[in-house]
């Protein structure tokens, strides 16, 4: 994904800075959410694709799925992360994902990264 993001912010010409990219984390509880304004890939395969490409100075919006239990190993990880989910994490990431799309718009409509940090990092 870190190409066509490449050839979308230089074809645009869009700063990095403001790139927001919407991702899942296995290091996060079901349905939280996070934003961060740097840092590495943390195992996301989409997020090293964008940061192979130079692509550095982006807002994270991480949204928590869990890690399964330790015993199924990688290909646990895989069928989890592609996975569906059980019907009350499904409701959870719903409710997540309307937070994300609150704090995307709060940032189109000009509050800094900071606030909308500070905003939205809080438990729902």
């Amino acid at each position: 994904s870190g190409g066509p993001v490449s050839e979308l912010l230089q074809g645009l010409q869009i700063p990095q800075e403001r790139l927001v990219v919407i991702h899942d984390d296995l290091d996060l509880e079901v349905g939280r959410l996070r934003l961060r304004k740097s840092g590495g890939a943390g195992g996301q395969n989409g997020v090293k694709s964008i940061l192979a490409h130079g692509i550095t100075d982006f807002l994270r919006v991480r949204l928590g799925i869990s890690r399964p239990p330790k015993d199924g190993g990688r290909n646990a990880v895989v069928s989890h992360v592609l996975g569906q989910f059980l019907q009350e994490q499904e409701e959870q990431c719903k409710v997540a994902l309307g937070r994300a799309a609150a704090a995307v718009e709060d940032l189109a409509d000009g509050v800094s990264v900071d606030n909308v940090m500070n905003r939205w990092n809080k438990p729902a």
